[in-house]
């Protein structure tokens, strides 16, 4: 058997590279971002709906009850933000092997992690500009998403339509 020698300088230079490289970053971490970044994403699309009812025009006649609507949409809203968090220090505790079964996976290594966020504010901004993987990627977190809160969506439209309808 033949052993290299290194000399302690060169040990302590490649002890110096490892040290400061990045780590490295498993499957399980990048599930994870990608579910924390649609959560918060479809949160966020949901939220925007609440400052439509703060940028309507108000009168003496309608701004209790546009007061009293958009209260009602912010406590709904800060009780779905905590029910999002908890769901994704749900995922986050979950195996891998679930973690996959909520994903398209064909799709997992055509959209790259660093690019999550960039592809989920196109998704936010405009559905029709995101990137198609990105989009089938996350399409079963979503459709997970619009189901378990289906109840909250519907409840803050609703208080849009009422709030627009006291305006006109």
């Amino acid at each position: 058997m033949f052993f290299k020698k290194y000399s302690q300088e060169v040990i302590d230079g490649l002890v110096n590279i490892a040290a400061s490289a990045t780590p490295i970053k498993t499957p399980s971490t990048h599930l994870n971002r990608l579910y924390r970044t649609v959560a918060i994403g479809m949160y966020d699309s949901i939220q925007s709906n609440q400052s439509i009812i703060r940028n309507l025009e108000v009168n003496e006649e309608n701004e209790e009850a546009i007061k009293r609507i958009e209260q009602e949409a912010k406590t709904l809203l800060s009780t779905l933000l905590m029910k999002v968090i908890t769901d994704i220090e749900f995922f986050e505790a979950q195996s891998i092997e679930y973690k996959m079964s909520c994903i398209t996976k064909s799709r997992l290594l055509d959209v790259l992690p660093s690019e999550y966020n960039h592809h989920e504010m196109m998704f936010t901004i405009d559905k029709e500009s995101a990137a198609i993987e990105y989009t089938h990627l996350t399409r079963p977190i979503r459709k997970t998403f619009i189901d378990k809160y289906k109840t909250e969506i519907q409840i803050i439209d609703e208080l849009v339509n009422k709030a627009k309808s006291l305006t006109s």
